[in-house]
């Protein structure tokens, strides 16, 4: 059980990064990467449980967990990645402005439009902002989310990357089987201890 907790953490941190790491390069596909991202985690937590032959219920627990910390990884890699990007501009506009007076000055303006700073701020703003739903290719502009309808999106896209998580770890036997080594005869060698 040990083992699954470490690789799921492990890998949780490393696909939260990842999420944050394609988002930035305008390569983050909905649905698609936190669908990869919970297979990933949900994997992480199964395999190793295998041989301990650990019960089910625990192992849902560890993928709720690692996909939760998978969602706070890239939601606050998102967030520092939106205060450094303010800070460039503010910077850029005014080469003497410091670090803190940037931020002081992001805080004064999401309070101001948002009536929040800080996470809450950065969240109010991105929803604000919305995000697009198109066709890769397509010349029409797609569906916009914004507000209410952006936060129900990043729910959705929540529950998808810990249930594909949860599911992995119910699919841990089909796992195990195809992890089994294969004699001359195509059957499994031994079993699994």
């Amino acid at each position: 059980m040990f083992l699954s907790l470490i690789a799921g953490l492990l890998v949780a941190v490393l696909a939260g990064l990842g999420m944050v790491g394609l988002d930035r390069l305008g390569f983050y596909l909905i649905l698609v990467v936190p669908l990869f991202a919970g297979a990933l985690v949900g994997m992480a937590v199964a395999i190793p449980a295998i041989r301990q032959r650990a019960s089910i219920p625990p192992q849902i627990v560890l993928a709720i967990l690692c996909g939760t910390v998978t969602l706070g990884v890239y939601w606050y890699g998102s967030y520092m990645t939106y205060v450094e990007d303010w800070v460039g501009q503010v910077q850029r506009a005014t080469p003497s402005a410091t670090r803190e007076e940037a931020t002081a000055f992001l805080d004064e303006v999401l309070v101001q439009e948002y009536g929040v700073n800080g996470f809450q701020g950065f969240l109010a703003d991105y929803a604000a902002a919305g995000l697009t739903i198109s066709r890769a290719l397509s010349s029409s502009s797609g569906i916009e989310l914004k507000d209410g309808l952006a936060y129900a999106y990043w729910v959705i896209e929540g529950l998808v990357l810990i249930g594909t998580a949860i599911v992995m770890v119910l699919r841990r036997d089909s796992m195990a089987k195809a992890l089994q080594p294969k004699t001359d005869t195509g059957g499994p060698a031994s079993p699994i201890r």
